[in-house]
């Protein structure tokens, strides 16, 4: 039933966040089907690699973390200031 509730839940709230980025960024919605194409690929790819990653001492594991995520998040970071400040 979570997993059920789960493939239900989200792609509704991936189409919710395509309407709210084409309500308040419109310069910036058509980038959204590509940003979400590039984090389930990197989600994928992280599956992958997690039990490699976690087999490190546990500097190592989080060096390799910030690393791998680091792209990721200075994305959501223009993104977010984007909202305060249009580029």
């Amino acid at each position: 039933m979570k997993l059920r509730l789960s493939l239900i839940f989200i792609p509704i709230l991936l189409v919710a966040g395509y309407f709210l980025l084409n309500a308040f960024l419109p310069k910036y919605s058509g980038q959204y089907i590509f940003m979400v194409i590039l984090f389930f690929a990197d989600l994928y790819l992280w599956s992958s690699i997690t039990k490699k990653i976690f087999s490190n001492t546990i500097w190592l594991r989080v060096l390799i973390i910030s690393l791998y995520w680091l792209p990721l998040a200075m994305v959501v970071f223009i993104m977010v200031g984007s909202v305060f400040k249009p580029i």
